[in-house]
């Protein structure tokens, strides 16, 4: 789930950077990441909120079923805000160097 992500936001940015002369780098980012913003939010509450149910459960076999639930809600809200912070800034240390020898 993360992986296919990831890659859908690095190529969203990677297209908003290099299809629009005169946009700096920083703006670029920007505008991936806020073109990106509601599909990323509702595939992990989509994800979570499927298995909000299996993670309160107290039924009988829950006990297998409740800690697995526990950690793919929790892995997809983190992947979703990871998403949103992080990869925009490996994105910049990345491509910073490239957009300083353009502007010279």
């Amino acid at each position: 789930m993360l992986v296919p992500s990831i890659l859908i936001d690095l190529e969203d940015l990677h297209k908003s950077h290099h299809y629009q002369e005169g946009l700096g780098l920083k703006e670029a980012i920007s505008e991936g990441v806020y073109s990106r913003i509601r599909p990323v939010v509702m595939i992990a509450l989509m994800g979570s909120l499927g298995l909000l149910p299996a993670a309160t459960s107290n039924g009988m076999g829950s006990e297998i079923q409740k800690p697995l639930a526990i950690m793919i809600c929790g892995g997809l809200i983190i992947c979703m805000l990871l998403s949103f912070t992080v990869l925009p800034q490996l994105f910049y240390l990345a491509y910073r160097k490239k957009d300083n020898n353009k502007s010279k």
